[in-house]
């Protein structure tokens, strides 16, 4: 009987061994498991956090985006505004001028006037541009703005962006009728052709006199740049009171 008890006792033990072992086979999975569903939501957890943060440095580039381009309009708006003044300006002493030469014409011989005249209207669109290089930034007649929404905005000639310090020249002979200095815009020069005008505004340099002869291509002033750097002419064309589109005279323009 001891030894019958002796064999029960260590078959009771196995398998306690064995139980023993299968439990700790099955924590040992369990653990492993666990284990690996952390690292799952750490990464999970990790993945969230960057991604929060990249949203957040998303809306801060996108709040100092708006915000920069809030300035942007309200500069722009600002720069229209005194632009618009400035025009205005110009466009008041063409009127003078255009008044004051249509009185002068009453009194004076037309027979220079009409002939010289019909040489200008004879070179239409063979007419050499007022700048060497350049190209037109603003059309005539109303234009959109290329960047403020529903804003139009009228143009009596073309605008013509060119090189730094270039040199700008008379299309035409004619006599200068006005040089005059317009805030916001720079220097003018007024040319009369016969019944015709040619305006060239937007200049830091002038190298002719009013009343002076003029002949076709002498050089009359020197562009301006405004502070961005940007160096724009804004030339015209009138018959009498009337402002014609100079892309319609201007060689290949």
């Amino acid at each position: 009987m001891r030894l019958r008890y002796m064999e029960q006792y260590a078959e009771t033990r196995k398998l306690q061994a064995d139980q023993i072992t299968k439990v700790q086979e099955e924590l040992s999975g369990q653990v492993k498991e666990i284990r690996i569903r952390r690292e799952e939501k750490n990464k999970l957890l990790n993945e969230q956090v960057s991604e929060t943060y990249k949203l957040t440095n998303l809306k801060q580039k996108q709040n100092s985006l708006v915000r920069s381009l809030e300035k942007e309009e309200k500069k722009l708006k600002k720069d229209l505004e005194e632009t618009k003044k400035a025009v205005a300006r110009l466009d008041k002493l063409i009127e003078d001028l255009i008044k004051e030469e249509m009185a002068r014409a009453l009194r004076a011989n037309k027979g220079e006037g009409v002939a010289l005249s019909n040489s200008f209207e004879e070179n239409k669109n063979k007419f050499m541009w007022p700048v060497s290089s350049g190209f037109v930034s603003q059309k005539f007649g109303r234009q959109n703005h290329p960047v403020l929404k529903g804003i139009v905005q009228q143009n009596n000639g073309v605008n013509i962006q060119t090189q730094e310090n270039e040199k700008v020249k008379s299309i035409f002979e004619g006599e200068v009728r006005r040089v005059a200095f317009i805030q916001g815009l720079g220097s003018t020069v007024i040319i009369k052709h016969g019944d015709y005008l040619t305006v060239y505004a937007g200049l830091k340099e002038v190298f002719v006199r009013s009343g002076q002869k003029v002949t076709t291509n002498q050089e009359i002033g020197k562009v301006f740049s405004n502070t961005e750097g940007v160096s724009e002419l804004r030339f015209q064309i009138f018959k009498n009171t009337t402002a014609l589109d100079p892309q319609g005279w201007l060689k290949n323009m």
